[in-house]
């Protein structure tokens, strides 16, 4: 079996969880919920957990290329020795994990938490989820009245980002995983659901340490953004500048 760490931030404080938790996954299960969740097919998924897990220390190359052939480099061009991950082999373990993680902190079997893959000529998140106050309130320790407030919705938008070499911001989350939300935010306004603008979860599975952490980041629209105020904020970089006075920040 094997051990993850769950982390809980709110976007606006993404070095200080508010609260911690773990769970356990057999390589059957890394595999099984691989299929269930994840974007790629890839057949084994536990079995190549297995192996990159063994080989997590190693930044980069991780197996030997059994070249038969000893001639010389042509130019440009050498022979490979090594391979890599493959990055959709470590997104769709990332997926898999991060999905099994939520269900598993609050205790609810798989099948009973509703979910959606999501595709789009945009930039998009990867889930679209079915969640509720009470769930919020249970996993980041956020009062139910201050949810209800907030008009907190019963469904969220989810974007993963695993990854097993990167050691910069380990704390934070990449900005590439924000623009994904963002293109869902003005997509919502677009279609008039403007109930979902601003909510979203950013989970990033980070297999660098000895016990992996998944670490979910929640974004949640304060009142006085509003969803009237969202068109003021057409680009993802004034969103990132105008973080404290644009999402909640306190619990």
């Amino acid at each position: 079996m094997y051990k993850f760490e769950c982390e809980f931030y709110l976007a606006t404080d993404p070095y200080k969880p508010i609260n911690t938790e773990e769970f356990f996954m057999s390589e059957w299960q890394i595999g099984n919920h691989g299929s269930l969740y994840s974007e790629k097919l890839i057949l084994k998924l536990g079995n190549h957990y297995d192996v990159y897990d063994k080989n997590k220390i190693k930044k980069g190359n991780i197996f030997n290329v059994k070249n038969t052939y000893s001639g010389v480099s042509l130019g440009s061009f050498y022979a490979l020795n090594s391979k890599t991950r493959s990055s959709d082999v470590s997104g769709d373990l990332g997926e898999a994990i991060a999905i099994t993680g939520l269900t598993s902190c609050i205790g609810r079997p798989m099948n009973e938490l509703l979910f959606q893959r999501f595709t789009s000529n945009n930039q998009c998140p990867d889930f679209r989820i079915e969640t509720n106050i009470d769930i919020i309130s249970r996993l980041w320790d956020i009062a139910k009245w201050k949810l209800k407030r907030l008009d907190f919705p019963d469904e969220i938008t989810m974007e993963v980002k695993s990854s097993f070499t990167d050691y910069e911001r380990p704390y934070s989350y990449p900005h590439s995983a924000i623009s994904q939300l963002f293109s869902f935010w003005n997509e919502c306004e677009k279609i008039g659901e403007k109930e979902l603008s601003g909510f979203g979860i950013i989970a990033r599975v980070l297999f660098i340490y000895k016990i992996p952490k998944v670490r979910y980041y929640l974004f949640i629209p304060k009142a006085s953004f509003g969803k009237r105020k969202f068109k003021n904020y057409r680009k993802k970089t004034e969103v990132i500048r105008d973080y404290a006075k644009v999402f909640f920040n306190e619990v």
